[in-house]
């Protein structure tokens, strides 16, 4: 069963407001996953039980899957080339980070980027 921690506000992708839930568990295909974004419903899951800096890692992933929804772009690429280039945004968005963990601070995060 997915049970919510709540809804920890929202963020605004290419203007559209989305959601994002805190789930004990987030499930896509019947199979357990990190996180899941629900571009027709504007609404990203992570999964409460990954450490902070996975949920957070998590959540670029998945804003990134957004945009290519809120854009346009993602009903023009298959499903390996979706994720391709959400995989590559999301390593370099990734290393931005960990290089500047200070970056963070201004998006109301605290900087707990232990390695996994």
């Amino acid at each position: 069963m997915q049970r919510g921690h709540g809804d920890r506000g929202g963020l605004l992708v290419g203007g559209v407001p989305f959601s994002v839930k805190f789930m004990d568990q987030v499930f896509e295909g019947g199979d357990e996953c990190d996180g899941l974004c629900h571009g027709a419903r504007e609404e990203i899951e992570i999964s409460a039980r990954l450490p902070a800096h996975r949920q957070l890692r998590t959540l670029f992933h998945e804003v990134i899957h957004a945009a290519l929804f809120v854009s346009g772009q993602a009903e023009n690429l298959s499903e390996n080339q979706e994720e391709a280039i959400v995989l590559s945004l999301e390593y370099m968005l990734w290393g931005i980070v960990e290089f500047r963990p200070e970056i963070l601070e201004t998006l109301g995060w605290e900087p707990e980027l232990e390695s996994e």
